[in-house]
């Protein structure tokens, strides 16, 4: 049976038949269900090849805006920027994306330390929105309560604890892992890791293992043991760049650089962000290709919207996008390996 035989039976355009089987909500619930009843009936299934051939002709021409999709943000009272550097660049890339496919991508903050989730659903409702990206600022570790049943939601990072939702985050142990093989392709012999506790929580400790079990398959190198600190702090920092003497130091953090440069000791101990999107200053890292996460974003949003999957997943898929080596002056092969004094 067509599409168009099966319009005729129901008594409706061929297009409403169309919207109706993706659960669009410019068609009334009841049609949809009445419609989708008749096509289970009948024995109706979507050609994959026709939906695709389609696709490739609504992204050939100018795509008409449809529907919306939300991007969250929800962000506590304490933090004082309200969408960091990464986000910018992911729900830039995003929405151009999205406009790409034909939706609106809109950015909805909510900045309460206790979110009104009943708020935020009313909100999503009266914008007639169905699929949700929860984008940065997700308190640590946290709990969403938002009622997720009628909505196609996605997280992106590793923040969020309960329920557990596909999502998609850069890919840290493998970026860990990058920079660590091109410290050793250097000739770097003693490697230092220091990470704040909260931004390592937040990635669900994966620069530290990937660290660690990098240890454990070079054991000719001397690693040192992670330092996780709560806050950063120059005195407790100078004394471990005393006690440890390492000759080059892997960090997410800018005060770590900016200590070594104000300090005058990049000529001794070589530096490699995890992060280089977000320093301030030229430097050698990772960076994390954020302009590919928010895309991949809306693309998996739009596949569960036109597949008519909504809800908390049964079993929650990740996507990893991995990162690239940035070269820079802070990396070189070290020139000496006497005890660093500070």
């Amino acid at each position: 049976m067509t599409l168009r035989e099966l319009a005729k039976e129901a008594g409706v355009h061929f297009s409403t038949v169309s919207l109706a089987l993706r659960d669009h909500p410019r068609i009334p619930a009841a049609t949809r269900e009445k419609i989708k009843a008749l096509a289970h009936k009948r024995g109706y299934l979507r050609n994959p090849l026709v939906g695709q051939m389609m696709a490739q002709r609504r992204r050939a021409r100018t795509v008409a805006v449809t529907e919306s999709i939300a991007w969250l943000h929800l962000i506590p009272k304490s933090s004082r920027q309200p969408v960091a550097a990464r986000s910018d660049e992911n729900f830039a890339a995003a929405v151009k994306r999205a406009t790409d496919l034909g939706y609106r991508l809109e950015l909805l903050r909510v900045t309460e330390e206790k979110i009104s989730t009943k708020r935020v659903k009313e909100i999503l409702r009266a914008r007639n929105v169905r699929g949700v990206i929860i984008g940065a600022g997700v308190p640590d570790r946290a709990h969403l309560s938002l009622n997720l049943q009628n909505l196609a939601p996605l997280l992106i990072g590793h923040t969020h604890l309960r329920p557990m939702l596909h999502r998609i985050s850069h890919d840290h142990q493998q970026g860990i892992r990058m920079a660590l093989h091109e410290i050793r392709r250097r000739g770097y012999q003693r490697i230092g890791l220091v990470l704040r506790k909260k931004i390592e929580m937040r990635i669900d400790y994966q620069w530290s293992s990937g660290f660690l079990l990098y240890r454990r398959l070079h054991p000719a190198l001397t690693m040192l043991d992670p330092w996780m600190v709560e806050t950063y702090n120059k005195k407790a920092f100078r004394t471990w760049l005393r006690k440890h003497s390492p000759d080059v130091i892997l960090s997410s953090d800018n005060r770590v650089l900016e200590f070594l440069s104000e300090e005058g000791l990049l000529d001794r101990v070589g530096f490699v962000h995890l992060d280089s999107g977000t320093s301030d200053q030229p430097c050698a890292g990772v960076h994390q290709n954020n302009d590919e996460v928010g895309p991949a974003a809306v693309e998996w949003i739009v596949d569960q919207l036109q597949n008519q999957r909504f809800g908390i997943p049964v079993i929650a898929r990740v996507i990893l996008v991995e990162g690239t080596w940035h070269d820079g002056p802070t990396l070189k092969k070290p020139r000496i390996a006497a005890p660093l004094r500070v």
